[in-house]
């Protein structure tokens, strides 16, 4: 999953470097709280985007019900983000991609001879939600997944999808996209 909020130039541009950090602080911990409320790990924070799995690093990546838990917590997401705008006054808003498929996942050094470890996931998954991060889809959709996410979901049930706007567009690198509007969704 990569999570990114939508007009942070604008608002960073527009606000205090203390604001800036608050409001980025705010962010981070709204996401990263529907993320593992949802089973799945927040982990990597740059700016206004966030990268984050399902089933690592357990080894189960892949199955229906990470698909499932990720697109939970992308509609958990956009609900507590739209709250948190209501709260403040103003629209805050972010874009969601979805992708699933096998990774590799674990710690590495920040630096060589820095005893910081960070956490380094690699994959297929993780370079389609990179590509398609900014893609136009994302425009006209709050959640964007790959087809093979929409299939697994499809065959382990559970969610609700009588609202929401759903449509396919062919992906240039093949296979399909599809794009979930949450318009007419009780967030």
């Amino acid at each position: 999953m990569l999570c990114d909020l939508h007009g942070f130039r604008r608002t960073a541009a527009a606000l205090d470097p203390d604001l800036v950090m608050e409001f980025v602080g705010g962010y981070q911990t709204r996401v990263a709280a529907a993320v593992v409320a949802a089973g799945g790990h927040a982990d990597r924070f740059f700016a206004d985007g966030m990268l984050a799995s399902f089933g690592t690093p357990t080894g189960h990546s892949g199955r229906g019900d990470h698909a499932l838990a990720a697109m939970a917590a992308a509609i958990r997401i956009l609900s507590v983000l739209g709250q948190w705008g209501r709260e403040r006054g103003e629209k805050v808003t972010c874009g969601i991609i979805l992708s699933t498929g096998p990774v590799i996942y674990g710690l590495a050094a920040a630096l060589p001879g820095d005893p910081r470890q960070e956490v380094v996931i690699v994959g297929p998954p993780v370079e389609d939600v990179l590509r398609l991060d900014g893609h136009a889809l994302l425009k006209q959709a709050d959640i964007v997944c790959t087809a093979a996410v929409w299939e697994r979901i499809g065959r382990v049930g559970g969610l609700p999808v009588d609202h929401l706007d759903i449509r396919r567009q062919a992906d240039p690198a093949g296979g399909d996209l599809v794009a979930v509007s949450m318009t007419g969704y009780q967030l």
